[in-house]
């Protein structure tokens, strides 16, 4: 109401005033850890589940598989293009941890189950293992999507393509030249 050079100032002291703040929050992220939402496929069910090696096998289509999805440091057993680690969950005075969401859809995949799951993430720690039950429904590539979201906001989405074949009467690879 008086104008914008006495605002200004206004401003100008606000930022003063919440510089060593900024400044701090600036230095705690810097020193923390980075942190990845890993995926892995596993077999076997929630009994005896078996990882499936990340590279050179393929996903029998119409069989379950499990999804595990787990906040930490990146697993170096899975190839990612361009991994990159997050920072963006604030952290909270008081509390040890936020809940986040993790959402699953699927091109050529169905997810059976919650397609949207709660994760606790710890703020020094790595989370749970989280676990949605997924089925390769077309031979060729089926791609599986998770989305990290905290507060209803996207923090990180990525990509799973997997390999699969046909498991039908003919044997591995039918339905291969379908998908061509």
């Amino acid at each position: 109401s008086d104008g914008l050079i006495p605002m200004a100032v206004a401003l100008a002291g606000a930022a003063d005033a919440t510089g060593p703040l900024v400044r701090a929050s600036r230095a705690r992220l810097l020193r923390a850890k980075p942190r990845h939402l890993n995926a892995s496929l596993w077999q076997g069910g929630s009994e005896k589940r078996q990882r499936v090696p990340p590279q050179g096998e393929w996903l029998d289509v119409g069989s379950a598989y499990e999804l595990g999805l787990q906040i930490g440091a990146r697993d170096r057993l899975i190839p990612v293009y361009e991994a990159s680690p997050f920072r963006e969950i604030p952290r909270m005075p008081g509390a040890k941890g936020v809940w986040l969401e993790v959402a699953v859809n699927g091109v050529g995949f169905e997810i059976e189950g919650d397609a949207v799951q709660d994760l606790w993430l710890p703020y020094d720690e790595l989370s749970e293992q989280l676990w949605f039950t997924v089925r390769p429904m077309r031979a060729g590539v089926a791609v599986l999507r998770y989305t990290l979201y905290y507060r209803q906001n996207v923090v990180q989405s990525n990509r799973l393509a997997a390999l699969t074949v046909g498991n039908g009467p003919d044997g591995p690879g039918a339905g291969l030249e379908e998908a061509e």
